[in-house]
This record gives structure tokens, sequence and C-alpha cells, in this order.
């Protein structure tokens, strides 16, 4: 990564278009994923 990526990273990034629920984050063998579910959608 060329920049670290934190939950507090995240939160400030997608926070402004919708109220997230919750962050979770994800570390597999070659990759780094990130669910990020928004109050009211599923």
């Amino acid at each position: 990564m060329l920049y670290p990526i934190t939950v507090e990273v995240l939160h400030q990034v997608f926070s402004p278009h919708e109220s997230v629920e919750k962050i979770v984050t994800f570390q597999m063998s070659i990759s780094f994923q990130v669910l990020i579910p928004f109050e009211g959608h599923l």
C-alpha cells in the first residue's frame, strides 16, 4: 500500500456521503478488503 489505511481514514472518507453503520476490514493473503454498510441500506 502506498498510504496506511485505517478505520479512521475510511470513516472520514465515507461518512460525508452517508451515515456509516460499521466498518469491517479483511486482510487476505494477497489483498486488503473492506465492508462498509450504510445505515438504512441492506
